[in-house]
């Protein structure tokens, strides 16, 4: 219970200490925990309010819901998903990536028991996260790999990204497939998510 505790510390600790908006749900969408940066978004009010549960301002909820459910599926494939969430006009849409957490009953992490689902919340409005060449140096990227995982992170779907670089749509799948065989990940989502754990800024104590 020792070695629990304090492995759950140090998650605590690595989830407040990142720049990104990191926020972790239980069955019913309700946060369990908020780093300050997701904290702050909520306070801002900006398409997510933390009310009974996660919800979108003005909006319905039906995609969030059915996105922590597919991530506490006990049978079949958990799964993530990204979700756009409106801002008031002018404004890009936040993008949510909702993903699997382990079942607690294999990682029974003190303070943590009933966390299903992270959410990673990327404003394409705001500089993508993480350092690129590191990432691209970890997994042996090309440069061509790297300009379609940026666009990634910005939240572009492949026909917007196709487009951005003036190529194929079927080159862009390429990359991406490649993309994937590279990182191990298998949706988009999951290796948006990969970017940000695998290089994330950390503030400044």
């Amino acid at each position: 219970l020792g070695i629990e505790r304090q492995y759950s510390r140090d998650l605590a600790s690595l989830v407040e200490a990142c720049e990104c908006a990191i926020l972790i749900l239980d069955s019913e969408a309700r946060v369990i925990e908020a780093n300050p940066a997701a904290s702050a978004l909520l306070a801002r009010n900006e398409g997510l309010i933390d009310k009974r549960g996660l919800r979108f301002a003005g909006q319905p909820v039906r995609a969030l819901t059915d996105a922590v459910r597919a991530a506490c599926s006990r049978t079949g494939t958990r799964r993530g998903a990204t979700i756009p969430v409106k801002r008031r006009p002018g404004r890009r849409p936040l993008l949510l990536y909702v993903l699997p957490l382990a079942d607690p009953a294999s990682m029974p992490l003190v303070g943590f028991h009933s966390a299903r689902a992270a959410v990673f919340v990327l404003d394409p409005e705001r500089p993508p996260v993480g350092r690129l060449d590191t990432f691209a140096a970890s997994y042996q990227l090309t440069s061509a790999e790297c300009q379609v995982l940026e666009h990634l992170a910005f939240g572009e779907a492949p026909p917007e990204i196709a487009k951005a670089l003036d190529i194929g749509l079927a080159t862009v799948r390429t990359h991406l497939h490649r993309l994937f065989d590279k990182t191990g990940a298998r949706r988009q989502p999951e290796l948006v998510a990969l970017l940000w754990g695998s290089c994330p800024p950390i503030r400044k104590r």
